[in-house]
């Protein structure tokens, strides 16, 4: 039995959610106004793992450094670039990120900071041999990757409303230049037990020049293939070397499979790989084929990533390779 019916004209809905609704409205209007003239704090758009590591490496490609790691997610999470600046006694920038960009990204962010040196420029390209197999790069973080090359937030824009109502709201500027530099965001899973928030992240990519993939690796045997290169890649490689400044030294590396991943001849796949990969970068290219194409699983957090036990270790080989280089000066 219905007790009460509650009739609301549309002029009272009208005079009850019109004043709040004005508000809302000025306030996002003067948030706009304030951020085209440049009064509100610089974009950072960090709301998560992917976009921390996104953001911080396009800022960090902007100083110039004449030796710069670039690739995909497993440069970042392999090389220590503070270790191995210690190591070669001269500054490093390891600018390695995601593993859905593509090699043109890579090469635009390590051209971004060797550009800015004038002379003895070196560019270390690592990726796993994952990376080599991959059908294409993810368009959404690419299209990421270009909005903040260019200053802006790199927000998705969803295709329903959900987009349109935070910009309307302001809501993205909230975020994006207020939010950011007052506190960090949350992660989930091993990363958040490892980090908590995004800004830690954002503080160990800056003390470390590279992140510790906290997982424990389990073998999966539907991961395990021999390692092949799509020949959708040739252009891209062949693309690379003109991302970069003439004169730029090229080092050409992969990095190493779980030993209970890997197939029996690997090491030969490994160095027919990086001879095909050198031959369509062309010039001068030095080929890593002295770092380990298979590590023991225990120095591993996942098939791509080195743990934070193995990846020192694996660090200092790089060193080694690249101090004793006859192209290193």
């Amino acid at each position: 039995m219905r007790s009460h019916t509650y009739t609301i004209a549309s002029s009272d809905l009208g005079r009850l959610m019109g004043p709040p609704f004005l508000v809302v409205a000025l306030i996002a209007g003067f948030l706009r106004i304030a951020a085209s003239l440049g009064f509100l704090p610089e974009t950072r758009s960090i709301p998560d793992m992917d976009h921390v590591v996104l953001w911080e490496q396009t800022r960090h490609s902007r100083s110039p450094v004449s030796w710069v790691l670039t690739g995909d997610s497993s440069c970042l999470m392999n090389i220590s670039g503070k270790e191995l600046a210690a190591q070669l006694g001269r500054p490093v920038a390891n600018l390695g990120t995601i593993s859905l960009l593509d090699l043109a990204s890579y090469a635009l962010l390590a051209s971004n900071a060797v550009v800015q040196v004038p002379a003895d420029r070196s560019v270390v390209l690592l990726v796993h041999p994952d990376f080599l197999m991959r059908p294409a790069a993810d368009s959404r973080f690419v299209a990421q990757l270009r909005a903040l090359q260019g200053g802006e937030a790199a927000s998705e824009k969803t295709v329903d409303g959900t987009w349109k109502l935070s910009t309307f709201l302001s809501l993205d500027l909230v975020r994006d230049k207020l939010e950011s530099h007052l506190r960090g965001f949350p992660l989930s899973g091993a990363f958040g037990h490892r980090y908590g928030f995004t800004s830690e992240v954002l503080k160990s990519l800056r003390q470390d020049n590279g992140l510790v993939d906290p997982r424990r690796y389990r073998p999966d045997e539907a991961a395990s293939r021999p390692l092949e290169i799509s020949p959708r890649l040739e252009p891209s490689f062949r693309d690379f070397r003109g991302f970069l400044p003439p004169g730029t030294r090229i080092f050409v590396g992969l990095t190493p499979l779980p030993a209970s991943d890997a197939s029996p001849d690997v090491d030969s796949r490994r160095n027919r790989a990086l001879a095909t990969l050198g031959g369509w970068i062309g010039g001068d290219v030095v080929l890593l084929d002295s770092l380990p194409a298979v590590l023991p699983d225990s120095e591993f957090a996942t098939r791509t990533h080195l743990s934070e036990r193995g990846r020192i270790p694996f660090t200092r080989r790089l060193g080694e390779l690249l101090s004793n280089s006859r192209h290193l000066r």
